[in-house]
């Protein structure tokens, strides 16, 4: 989901993957150690939008890290190992962003959280076209590889969380089970403007309409959903007394 590819605001750098398989485990990183992999990760991601999934080794992105191949290997012992750290890689970029969402309140220097701010990031940043490529490559590549469709079901599984988190901080009457499903509607519309828009010209420009009335959507699906259970099922009195009499049998 989600700003795939910008940093969250404030940040200039990439923020740094998680160690879960990340790396091969040599004890502590170094600082170097630490500059390399984030240096493989930066190049792995350009390597398959570039190449495409067909087309990415472990010596193209070695090359395009201006490293050798053994000391990709050092790091990542396997291309598996490397398919799976660039989807946590991606992922890392996503839940800061959705952090900074949840604080945008109380950040000064961001406008603040909307379902409308955050949902014209979905979409607009969905239809970049580096972001169409990225995970386009992506889908390509779980298709192909067991362990690169399981990070990608873990991908999508934490950012539905994260979004659910949000949408919780907006309308906190709102059930954990119904922001889960109103989440996941979001991003079926993020995932689904990739599809639809991706690859069309000027993009960006057409997916006004569609923000607009997912924006809309989501407003009244949460606003419901956080209403008491009796408000929402409960005819009010003055609209039973409109409702037709049953006539006798």
């Amino acid at each position: 989901m989600a700003g795939r590819l910008r940093s969250p605001a404030g940040s200039g750098t990439h923020p740094a993957p998680r160690r879960t398989h990340l790396a091969r485990r040599r004890g502590p990183f170094t600082p170097r150690g630490r500059e390399t992999i984030d240096a493989i990760l930066v190049a792995a991601e350009d390597v398959l939008i570039t190449a495409g999934y067909a087309g990415f080794t472990a010596r193209k992105v070695a090359e395009s890290a201006g490293i050798a191949l053994g000391n990709l290997t050092y790091h990542f012992a396997s291309l598996s190992d490397l398919r799976r750290a660039l989807v946590d890689f991606v992922l890392q970029r996503y839940l800061r962003r959705w952090q900074a969402f949840r604080e945008g309140r109380e950040a000064a220097e961001q406008p603040p959280t909307s379902v409308a701010s955050v949902l014209e990031w979905l979409i607009t940043d969905a239809v970049a076209p580096r972001t169409t490529k990225l995970f386009r490559e992506l889908w390509a590549m779980a298709a192909q590889f067991p362990d690169a469709a399981a990070a990608m079901d873990d991908f999508y599984a934490q950012g539905v969380a994260a979004a659910a988190e949000v949408l919780r901080s907006l309308f906190p009457d709102l059930p954990k089970g119904a922001s889960l499903d109103i989440a996941k509607l979001m991003a079926v519309t993020s995932e689904g403007s990739i599809v639809l828009f991706g690859t069309l010209p000027n993009a960006k420009a057409k997916v006004g309409a569609l923000h607009a009335l997912v924006t809309r959507a989501v407003e009244s699906l949460a606003s419901s959903e956080s209403r008491p259970h009796s408000s929402r099922t409960a005819v009010p009195r003055a609209a039973r007394a409109r409702l037709p009499k049953k006539r006798p049998a």
